[in-house]
Order: C-alpha cells, then sequence, then structure tokens
C-alpha cells in the first residue's frame, strides 16, 4: 500500500473518532410538564444513545425553571461510564457537583429510553416561568472537558416551555396521616435520632412536613405527634414513658426541624389496648385462646396491669406470641397534619384549569408519572478487601488473601497458602503430618505454609479519582516465607523457602461490593532442601541428602474474587421497650 493512501485512512479514522466523541450520548424528549395546585411535576424520556462514553465520564442532564427574577432546577440525570459509576456507589464522586437526590444511571453502550418524573413545589415567582436543560459532561480529573449547553435544541417542537400563571381558587381543608417507628433505649425517655432505624422513620414525619410546610399553597397548617406504649410492664410507668417520649420528640421536631411551637401539638396513650384488640381480632388463627383473650379485654378491667396479668397467666403460649410478634408493634408515634389549601378554577382568557399541562414533543401519560424517587444508594467506602485465588482453589490449595487501602494510590496485601492433606494407603485423606502403622501408612503428602506480604502501588494516571480504589492497574513489591513437603510414592522433598519479587495485575469492578482480579508474579525463590524416602513399609523417613534450591522466574498466578466489605458505624443505645 502507497504510503499517502495509509495517511489518508489514518486521517479519516481521526475523523471517526473525533465525530464519535462529539456526539453526546444523551438526549431529552417527550417533556410533560404539570401545574398540579401547590406543586410542578415534570417528566420527560431520556435518551441514551450515540458514542459510548469513556470509563472515567460523567454527563449530567439538569431540568432548570427559569423565572424573570429566580430559577429552580428539578434533581439532575447522571449517566455514568463504568469506573465512574462505581466510584459513586463505593466512595460519592462529586463530578460536575452532583447531588444526593441525583437519578443516576450507568451506561453501557446500548441505546436504551429512560423515565424521569420528579416533583417540586410550587412558587409564585414560577408564573410564566420557562424550562431549560442544562448539559454538563466531563470526568473528575480533566475539567477542560466540561461542556455546558442552556438550551434544550434536543426536545422536538418548540425549543422552550412555558408554564403559565393560574387564577385562584377555593379552599379546602385536608389532613394528612402517618405511623413511624420511633425508638428509644429500654425504659428511658432519652431521645437519640442515630439509634436503630430512627433516622429512617423521622424521615417520614419530616417528609410528609415538608411536603405541607414547603407548598405556598397551603396555609395554617398544625401538626399533632402522639405517642403509644404496649401493655407491657406497669401502667404508671407506661404513662410516664408515652408522655416523655412524645415531648422528647417535639423538642427535637421543632429544635432541629424548624417547626413553630404553637403549631406542633402532642398527645399520649399509655397502653395501646385498642391495637391490641385488633391484632389479636386479625390474627384469631395463629393466637391460642383468642376468643378467651378478645373476651378479658372486652371486659375493661379496671386495673390495666390486673387485666394483663390474667392473660399472662391463663394463656402463657398466647402472651409469648403477643410480646413477640404485637407488642413491639404497639410502640409507636401517630402524626397528623391538618393544613387549609388553595385550589385554582378558571376565571377569565388567561385563566388555566387547576392542573394545568404543558408540552413539548409527544406526552407521557399521567399515570406513569413517579414523583420523587429516590434512586441514589449511599455510598459504601471499602475499608478492606478479602480474597480468594480462584486458580489456587482448582488445585485443593486453600488460601485467603487481605488487603488494606492506603490512600488513593497504595495498599497492603497479606496471604496465606495453607493445603496440609496426606494421603495413606487405606485411601485416606487427613490434615496434619503423623505415622499409623499397617496398612494406614502414608505414601503421598500436599503439605505447603505460606505467609506473605505485598506492598502495592496503584496507578491513577495524573488523577486519583479516575478510577474506584482498589482498581485498575497495579504493580507490588511482595515477600514470602514458608515451609513445605511434598511425597509421591514414598518418596519427597521437605524445605524452607523465602522469595521476593514483583507482581503486575489489573483489577476489574464487578458490583458494589466484589472486584475481579489477575495478576501474575515474577522474582527469587531460594532455601534449603532435604530428599528423604519412605523405608521399613514406610514407618520411617530416611534422610538420603540435603540440598539448596535456587530459582528465578514466574512465582505465582492469581486469578482471584475480591470481596469490598464497607466500614460499619456502630449504633449506640439499647433496644426498644
Amino acid at each position: 500500500m502507497r504510503p499517502y493512501r495509509v495517511h489518508i485512512i489514518v486521517v479519516v479514522l481521526l475523523l471517526m473518532v473525533v465525530i464519535a466523541r462529539g456526539q453526546c450520548p444523551v438526549a431529552a424528549d417527550s417533556v410533560r410538564l404539570v401545574r398540579c395546585g401547590g406543586s410542578v411535576q415534570l417528566s420527560l424520556t431520556v435518551t441514551l444513545d450515540g458514542s459510548k462514553l469513556s470509563r472515567r465520564d460523567v454527563v449530567v442532564l439538569t431540568p432548570r425553571l427559569v423565572g424573570t427574577a429566580d430559577s429552580i432546577d428539578f434533581p439532575p440525570i447522571a449517566v455514568f461510564g463504568r469506573d465512574a459509576y462505581y466510584r459513586d456507589v463505593r466512595h460519592g464522586i462529586t463530578t460536575a457537583d452532583i447531588p444526593a437526590n441525583a437519578y443516576r444511571i450507568r451506561y453501557k453502550g446500548a441505546p436504551r429510553r429512560e423515565q424521569y418524573a420528579r416533583t417540586i413545589a410550587w412558587q409564585s415567582w414560577m408564573n410564566d416561568s420557562r424550562l431549560k436543560l442544562i448539559l454538563q459532561q466531563g470526568d473528575p480529573c480533566d475539567q477542560r472537558c466540561l461542556d455546558v449547553h442552556t438550551s434544550i435544541a434536543a426536545i422536538p417542537g418548540d425549543t422552550t416551555v412555558i408554564l403559565p400563571t393560574p387564577t385562584p381558587l377555593r379552599m379546602t381543608t385536608d389532613t394528612v396521616k402517618g405511623e413511624a417507628r420511633i425508638q428509644f433505649v429500654v425504659n428511658r425517655t432519652d431521645f437519640n435520632p442515630s439509634l436503630a432505624a430512627n433516622r429512617t422513620e423521622l424521615e417520614k414525619i419530616r417528609s410528609s412536613i415538608d411536603s405541607v410546610r414547603n407548598n405556598p399553597d397551603i396555609i395554617n397548617p398544625q401538626y399533632t405527634i402522639k405517642g403509644y406504649a404496649s401493655p407491657e410492664g406497669s401502667y404508671a410507668n407506661n404513662v410516664r414513658l408515652s408522655q416523655g417520649r412524645t415531648e422528647r420528640l417535639r423538642q427535637y421536631i421543632t429544635g432541629s426541624w424548624g417547626v413553630p411551637s404553637e403549631q406542633l401539638h402532642t398527645d399520649s396513650e399509655a397502653e395501646d389496648w385498642q391495637g391490641l384488640r385488633q391484632y389479636v381480632e386479625a390474627h384469631r388463627a395463629d393466637i391460642p385462646d383468642a376468643s378467651h383473650i378478645l373476651s378479658i379485654i372486652d371486659n375493661g378491667d379496671a386495673d390495666p396491669d390486673h387485666q394483663l396479668a390474667v392473660i399472662a397467666a391463663r394463656y402463657p403460649a398466647a402472651y409469648q406470641l403477643l410480646l413477640r410478634d404485637c407488642f413491639p408493634a404497639l410502640r409507636r408515634t401517630e402524626y397528623t397534619i391538618t393544613y387549609e389549601r388553595r385550589h385554582y378554577t378558571g376565571g377569565g382568557p388567561a385563566a388555566v384549569s387547576p392542573d394545568t399541562i404543558v408540552s413539548a414533543g409527544t406526552s407521557i401519560a399521567i399515570d406513569s408519572l413517579q414523583p420523587d424517587i429516590v434512586t441514589y444508594m449511599t455510598p459504601t467506602r471499602p475499608w478492606i478487601a478479602l480474597k480468594t485465588n480462584m486458580l489456587f482453589d482448582l488445585l485443593f490449595t486453600p488460601n485467603v488473601e487481605v488487603e488494606v487501602p492506603i490512600g488513593n494510590r497504595w495498599s497492603l496485601m497479606v496471604e496465606d497458602w495453607f493445603p496440609w492433606l496426606l494421603h495413606n494407603k487405606g485411601g485416606n485423606i487427613s490434615i496434619g503430618r503423623y505415622v499409623r502403622p499397617g496398612n494406614d501408612m502414608k505414601t503421598s503428602a500436599y503439605e505447603l505454609w505460606t505467609l506473605g506480604v505485598e506492598l502495592r502501588y496503584w496507578w491513577q494516571g495524573a488523577c486519583p479519582q479516575a478510577r474506584p480504589r482498589l482498581t485498575g492497574p497495579f504493580l507490588g513489591l511482595y515477600y514470602a516465607n514458608g515451609k513445605y513437603d511434598v511425597e509421591w510414592n514414598s518418596k519427597g522433598d521437605q524445605g524452607e523457602f523465602n522469595s521476593v519479587g514483583l507482581t503486575y495485575g489489573y483489577c476489574w469492578p464487578l458490583s458494589r461490593h466484589w472486584n475481579l482480579e489477575a495478576s501474575v508474579s515474577a522474582g527469587y525463590f531460594w532455601g534449603p532442601r532435604r530428599h528423604y524416602k519412605g523405608e521399613f513399609d514406610d514407618t520411617h523417613l530416611i534422610w538420603k541428602y540435603t540440598g539448596h534450591t535456587s530459582y528465578v522466574g514466574p512465582t505465582k498466578l492469581k486469578l482471584s474474587l475480591v470481596w469490598l466489605i464497607p466500614s460499619l458505624k456502630k449504633q449506640k443505645g439499647g433496644a426498644h421497650e
């Protein structure tokens, strides 16, 4: 082939690569904007196509509602390359300032379409506001690749979606109710928001409160929390617990969430006998003597402690079931929010209906909206890696490796091999060296114990944030020490050895907590060797001569399955009564 033809082919290939890399893999269409009373709902379809993202790239698409004097962002859509995705779920990532509520997608190259739907609270400045889509593409290391677009040319039809001005109004009174299982230390009223699942349960209450107080069409909200205790324990103590715990929760809500104290009311019920009755009635088939227990509850003994003692004494099996399955559910907090809400009605040529829909492109059915879906997983930072070399496992060589990361570029790995097997004439396989007379004498041995340590350097290029920790290429310096006994047909060698050398390998992320690692090592291996032979029907091992082993070359070949163990935060406090 002539040289100029080669040059032409090279130039054409380079142009194809540049053009392919210039194609954005993310586009949006089927935009649908909904003004629904006190909220604004946005839905659209994200098309993932074009050139494949690099492994560390992130594309962020942010829908932004822009008014004349203000603007607000819907939760963005973040599309991750492979390495960027696993770095995000393991450590968290700050590329393009991705917030925690972003809708995260791992891009695998094949064209696909994803539905997006989110809701924000309506504010008065949103009258006649416009929707824009802002696109950012880059990686955590090369901010020069960041490219910001403030147009929505990817949307067919109109280039701007306008939210018109609604006209009020009529008023209604509505109520929101819910239930949370807030836990406390046994027999204590002190409140610990970090105890057990309290963070998750508190979020139920807070999300309900925020949905009301952040809605400008809602006025005069009133909040009530009511604490319940179960019949377990004395009535007087349960009165103290239910009242004290409810008060501590009220103080937390007003102090931490800024809810006005005059809008937050409290109530308590020392022992929820009505809840106990409903549970027994609903589980008649599972609770022995359920009808008798219901009869005792319905008779309404004036002394609750005596009433519970009767149930426990007469029906101990049923009482134990209630203690385990029913009483924990009775310890709960109910919350109620009552408020007045404006509704928008027609009236005049500029008026719109309460549920105004403004679309660009093809509409999506409103039933497909799923507002406020949380798709973000809290990052779980690996603090240690546990491994096994699957090639050694196939050779009946049990082994284990433990690796600890040191920053982003270094790690320390300790490994242990320990096959210690004997095979006897009788066909038995046992662990450990021993000599037994008769036909059970050993005829072969595969005994090896090795302990090694390796310091590894992980290549991250010019930027440590390019890959998840403990992934990508690495170079290691190792030292190993051990001893062995290998025998076959009554002839064998025993000895000790040392080995030093270098390791090169690569590690791929498989999932949130798993990696696959391949490596090869080469170095210097040396140590004394003693040759022996079994005599007198293998009842004695006779030393024949002593030698020295010296070897330079490949020493290890590994294909390891890696389990990344995340760090755990220890919960403080005891069980909830």
